[in-house]
């Protein structure tokens, strides 16, 4: 069938069945971003006042809304020879991964003809800055 058609009747045929695809993808995006916006406010923590650093927010999802921002130091990224002239503020994330370290001990078994060893391992489920290979 395809056969008697011409080279624009195909190409136009390939953006209608495509057309949909374009469609859902973005579309599917944007539903799954805001469910995520939807989630978060249910956590969120709003502070009004920039200076409240109250420490039951610590780890807490927090939404700061203000018009008086003083920043002390401007971005500058020298890699690039960018300076924000604009006075930007600048989020530092930091972040840690909840692993289990594995420690082993080895010890030696018997007398000095005999070469066994014994390995103990102890795992330690910690929060370490950097991954831990397992």
């Amino acid at each position: 069938m395809l056969e008697n058609w011409t080279n624009t009747q195909k190409v136009l045929l390939g953006l209608y069945l495509a057309l949909p695809l374009l469609l859902i993808i973005p579309e599917r995006s944007y539903h799954n971003m805001f469910k995520g916006f939807e989630e978060a406010e249910d956590v969120l923590e709003r502070v009004f006042d920039p200076n409240d650093v109250s420490p039951y927010k610590v780890g807490s999802l927090v939404h700061l809304t203000s018009s008086d921002v003083k920043v002390s130091n401007p971005i500058y990224d020298p890699d690039f020879g960018f300076q924000d002239e604009a006075n930007s503020i600048k989020i530092s994330r930091t972040f840690e991964f909840c692993q289990w370290q594995e420690i082993v001990t080895e010890t030696k078994v018997g007398d000095d003809d005999d070469d066994r060893v014994v390995r103990t391992y102890h795992y330690v489920k910690g929060w370490h800055p950097y991954p831990i290979i397992s």
